[in-house]
């Protein structure tokens, strides 16, 4: 397959000449953007127990919206970048040299920032699965209200760039998923704060998250307002969320992704 679309494209260069071949390929994908925008989103049954939230969504803005990730997993490229954590630092799963965050062994207070961590342990010796793992953002009963930007600063210069399309203001929160989806006896998730004990509180530019609506895995956070947070205290799409777990036998949060759509 891969050598016929070689030997075609040959053809092709050889008949019409380098440039043609490009605007017509260019051409392609513009028509593939514009069909992919004017076409309605294929909701299946899969997502028929979050109705309620596509509902206050829309699934437009779910589907089709810019959204950027802000993410602790890996693979991804922002990490590899040094897009995540601000400092440039550049690398490969195979060189090892981007930001790799905390040792979870080695968190000492995060100073009001939320921290990057990984557990030593998902590290493996193996080549083929040294790329794959489950970091993420941890907050911990104890050390007070942790705050992140997102999208922070490089997160808006590498994938906002000639984008004028206006934040919708929805924020979702991915918790770390666990093996078997059994988390240990210590972790957190958003039941506390959906029955307001008080024992896990998020704020979004210092305004309390009342709720949550749940989508498969991950929760789009709600204030007083409803499931729209507005344009962020600069007007720019960008967002101050905080978190403050307070609970002395579940003391943990861990975080996978902040998206902001």
């Amino acid at each position: 397959m891969l050598n016929y679309a070689t030997i075609r494209l040959d053809a092709l260069i050889y008949a019409s000449g380098k440039e043609a071949v490009w605007d017509f390929l260019v051409s392609m994908d513009e028509a593939d953007i514009k069909l992919a925008k004017d076409s309605p989103p294929l909701l299946g049954k899969a997502w028929e127990p979050y109705q309620d939230t596509l509902l206050d969504v829309g699934p437009n803005n779910l589907y089709k919206a810019s959204a950027i990730c802000h993410t602790a997993l890996l693979p991804a490229q922002e990490r590899y970048d040094g897009i995540l954590t601000e400092t440039g630092t550049k690398g490969t799963p195979e060189t090892g040299e981007y930001d790799r965050g905390i040792s979870r062994y080695f968190v000492h207070s995060p100073d009001g920032k939320l921290t990057l961590a990984f557990d030593p342990n998902d590290r493996q010796k193996c080549d083929a699965l040294e790329i794959d793992h489950k970091d993420y953002f941890w907050v911990r009963e104890g050390d007070g209200w942790l705050s992140t930007t997102v999208p922070n600063n490089s997160e808006i210069a590498a994938y906002r760039r000639g984008n004028t399309q206006q934040s919708e203001g929805l924020i979702m929160v991915c918790l770390k998923i666990c093996p078997l989806k059994r988390c240990p006896d210590d972790v957190i998730g958003f039941g506390p704060l959906k029955r307001r004990t008080n024992k896990v509180n998020i704020r979004v530019d210092d305004r309390p998250v009342i709720d949550v609506k749940k989508f498969a895995e991950c929760h789009f956070l709600v204030g007083e307002q409803g499931i729209r947070w507005g344009p962020g205290k600069a007007g720019n799409g960008q967002y101050k969320i905080s978190f403050l777990v307070n609970d002395k036998e579940k003391t943990n949060m861990r975080i996978s992704s902040i998206i902001v759509i």
